[in-house]
């Protein structure tokens, strides 16, 4: 497989499971929880997130969360 392949199939595969923990707490890095879907959108937004995770959080129910944990959890459950 070439390195351009390799590249595609990981960038598709990740797409599958959602954005990495890791890339979603920097994301939401400075949340004051418990935080509403909107607040989370607009701390992803303000710190330049990318169009997936910005879509993940559009996807979650209109609730506060408790946790960044929380917020895992329930992108989680979406997969």
């Amino acid at each position: 497989m070439t390195e351009k392949l390799k590249q595609h199939d990981t960038a598709h595969r990740a797409s599958d499971t959602g954005p990495s923990p890791i890339e979603l707490q920097r994301a939401l890095k400075g949340v004051d929880y418990p935080a509403s879907r909107q607040a989370l959108i607009e701390q992803a937004t303000r710190a330049k997130a990318g169009k997936p995770i910005l879509r993940e959080l559009e996807r979650l129910p209109d609730r506060r969360f408790e946790s960044p944990a929380e917020v895992s959890r329930e992108i989680g459950k979406m997969h």
